[in-house]
């Protein structure tokens, strides 16, 4: 795409070039697919049963729907943006988005690396196991995007007055609405990933339709009295009513089988959440009266200090739980292999 854009200069053929690609990555990865493993792609005369049939299309309609809330939640804050205020705040918008979707491409690789675990773990385990591992990973990406969240919240607007220039910088808080987004996603993906695993796709179908009424609802009405501040609120006001409220309860219900009530998922969030304020309060205190005015080694430094002091909080406050006991266990054994190579 940087190429395209460097010889030719078109959005069009820019646009193109990511579809090609994928359809290429497709094509190659059936290829090897077929390749390696011959036996699931004989021919068969056998044939689903009807009502088999039936639940498989009334599955994927159901994610489907919820593919689309997905795209469509994000896609519209332009469209009202552009829409109420204009093509220079959709530009000054832009800005910061980039910083969000590069977080969230990062971020969300650690979803795609444990997603094959998880659906082992959820076939192999009993309920008490996948509650546990929920937790865990629950406890994880808390800790992964909270960074994020605080990172940008006490970063943001000196990251792009470094890069763009002060006249490219939205006031607080939007910098602290976009942390809160970034939070929430890093919620949204955990709940995503379990009820993809356990295949509860149809409880609740309508919630991602409510979702995206909900968000263009509210960023509609909010925009004409906050301006570019009410399209990211409408996306918080979306995620909480429809994704922090509704989708627990068909985690905890269907995928997890009522081991535990749902409430108990809120009111440990709750306790992360206030955890995460504290220190971003902290930071954003202290990261001014380091070092500052040395350009982007005052913004690297900021981002380190952001970027230890999250994860050092949570495993120091929760060290007694299971969720923190797992995840040193699991560092033990990542520095240990490290040992053992280096050794080696």
């Amino acid at each position: 795409q940087i190429v395209v854009l460097l010889i030719w200069k078109d959005f069009i053929l820019y646009t193109a070039t990511l579809i090609v690609s994928n359809i290429t990555k497709s094509l190659v990865n059936a290829t090897i697919a077929q390749r390696k493993y011959k036996t699931v792609f004989t021919k068969t005369n056998d044939k689903l049963e009807r009502t088999e049939i039936i639940s498989l299309f009334k599955d994927c309609g159901a994610l489907f729907v919820y593919r689309v809330n997905t795209v469509v939640v994000k896609a519209t804050d332009n469209m009202v943006l552009s829409a109420f205020l204009g093509l220079t705040t959709v530009g000054l918008y832009s800005n910061y988005l980039l910083i969000y979707t590069t977080i969230k491409s990062l971020l969300n690789r650690f979803f795609t690396a444990i997603k094959a675990s998880m659906g082992n773990m959820y076939v192999v385990s009993n309920t008490e196991r996948r509650y546990q591992f929920f937790e865990t990973i629950n406890f994880i990406s808390m800790i992964l995007y909270g960074t994020a969240c605080v990172g940008v919240i006490v970063v943001g607007e000196e990251v792009i007055r470094r890069w763009l220039g002060n006249d490219f910088v939205i006031p607080m808080p939007f910098a602290a609405l976009f942390g809160i987004e970034i939070l929430f996603l890093g919620i949204k993906m955990n709940l995503m990933q379990m009820r993809n695993i356990s295949g509860a796709f149809r409880q609740m179908w309508f919630r991602p339709v409510l979702g995206i009424i909900v968000n263009l609802g509210s960023s509609v009405i909010l925009v004409q009295y906050i301006g570019i501040y009410g399209v990211i609120l409408g996306t918080i006001i979306a995620d909480i009513t429809t994704n922090f409220l509704v989708d627990p309860f068909i985690i905890y219900k269907y995928s997890l089988e009522g081991y535990r009530p749902v409430s108990a998922f809120y009111k440990k969030n709750g306790v992360y959440m206030l955890t995460l304020a504290a220190i971003c309060a902290a930071d954003y205190m202290i990261c001014p009266l380091v070092l500052p005015g040395r350009g982007w080694l005052s913004v690297i430094l900021h981002a380190i200090i952001c970027g230890i002091s999250v994860p050092a909080g949570f495993m120091l406050l929760f060290s007694g739980t299971h969720e923190a006991r797992y995840c040193l266990a699991m560092i033990r054994r990542l520095v240990n292999k490290l040992r053992k190579k280096m050794k080696g």
